[in-house]
């Protein structure tokens, strides 16, 4: 038995997944943040963008958050829980949240290479598709947080919990786990700045 000085080796793994995913939860949110300030800005037509912050969003929104973050979740974490016939209610909403941020996402894609092609010409919609973005998704991380991860605590048991913590622990956050690569590294250095 550890002292009670001596750091814990090895947590349960509920422990982990829920470390995990809440983690990644606030990454998103520091990211969503930094750049709705940049855009904040750039809309008060203070100053041009800087848009390689905002296409490395895109990039990490997609490659990071929506393919790793989303789909482990949808397949492992709500798959088990409905394996386990817990209410459908519980996480109902949440899958409902995924689908409706993937399209989100795409909007802000569109948005975002309409700037890109002209970016002397501020696109208005940017900023605004954004803040509803970001709005969804701190709506649907607090959705998570406070009913679904303590309903899936409750029903699932042990081994499900092995195979959700492995697939959670298995993402490298590109922002935050590694050195970020030249595509991310705008984003990275707007986020040491805030």
């Amino acid at each position: 038995m550890p002292s009670r000085d001596s750091p814990i080796v090895s947590a349960f793994p509920v422990e982990v997944a829920v470390r995990q995913i809440y983690s990644q939860h606030r990454n998103l949110a520091k990211v969503l943040l930094a750049v709705e300030r940049q855009l904040v800005v750039v809309d008060a037509g203070e100053e041009m963008p800087d848009l390689l912050p905002a296409a490395g969003l895109m990039k990490y929104l997609r490659e990071f958050h929506h393919r790793n973050h989303q789909a482990a979740e949808d397949q492992y974490l709500f798959t088990a829980m409905r394996q386990r016939d817990a209410p459908r209610e519980l996480f109902a909403a949440a899958m409902n949240d995924h689908g409706l941020a993937d399209y989100k996402v795409g909007a802000l894609e569109a948005a975002l290479a309409d700037w890109l092609g002209d970016p002397a010409m501020p696109e208005p919609l940017l900023p605004a598709l954004l803040a509803d973005y970001g709005a969804l998704k701190r709506n649907h991380m607090a959705l998570e947080e406070s009913v679904v991860l303590p309903a899936a605590v409750e029903i699932l048991p042990a081994t499900d919990w092995e195979a959700i913590a492995a697939v959670f622990r298995g993402h490298v956050d590109p922002l935050f786990d590694c050195e970020p690569s030249a595509e991310l590294m705008p984003l990275h250095q707007l986020l040491k700045a805030a």
